[in-house]
Parts: structure tokens; C-alpha cells; sequence
């Protein structure tokens, strides 16, 4: 075995085997978010886990950001139209 894999086989979290983790490949804290498809049914081993740790990182930092820019830009632009909407109205005040 060469030297990576016996550094990646001898991998501890707290002195447990990533195996002992029980985790699969769904988001943590997100069951129903799958990392890939029927990821929910695929268990979390030492041979996957640096597909894990790359697809977790797509899903937070791509993934989950683009949801949250999308509704930003979502809510910025129904602000956006009731205020220029608001501004052009004519509400009969001017005189």
C-alpha cells in the first residue's frame, strides 16, 4: 500500500474510523439535500471520502450560495419595483 493510502486508511475523527461516523451522502443537517443522486443510500466510507468532502463543499459554498444570492436578488427587486412604483404614482397630494 502505498504511503497515501495507508495515511488515508489510518484517518481518525476523535479515534473513530470515518465509517463509524454513519453518515451518507446527503447534507448534514439537510436530509432531504443529496449530494448526488440516491446519495441518502450511500454510506460514507474511508474509499469515498474525498468525493463527500468535495461534493460538500460544492453544495455549501456553490450550491447553497447561489440560493441565497437568488433570493436576495428575488426580494431586492420586489423592494426595488414598490419603491420606484411608489415614487412615480400619482397619489393627488401636489397641488
Amino acid at each position: 500500500m502505498a504511503e497515501r493510502e495507508e495515511k488515508i486508511a489510518g484517518l481518525r475523527l476523535e479515534g473513530r474510523k470515518v465509517e463509524d461516523l454513519y453518515l451518507d451522502f446527503s447534507l448534514p443537517g439537510f436530509a432531504d439535500w443529496e449530494l448526488k443522486p440516491r446519495g441518502a443510500d450511500i454510506d460514507l466510507t474511508i474509499d469515498n471520502v474525498e468525493e463527500y468532502v468535495a461534493l460538500t463543499v460544492k453544495a455549501l459554498l456553490e450550491d447553497g450560495v447561489r440560493l441565497q444570492l437568488d433570493a436576495f436578488r428575488s426580494g431586492f427587486e420586489e423592494v426595488r419595483a414598490a419603491v420606484f412604483s411608489s415614487a412615480f404614482s400619482d397619489d393627488g397630494g401636489d397641488d
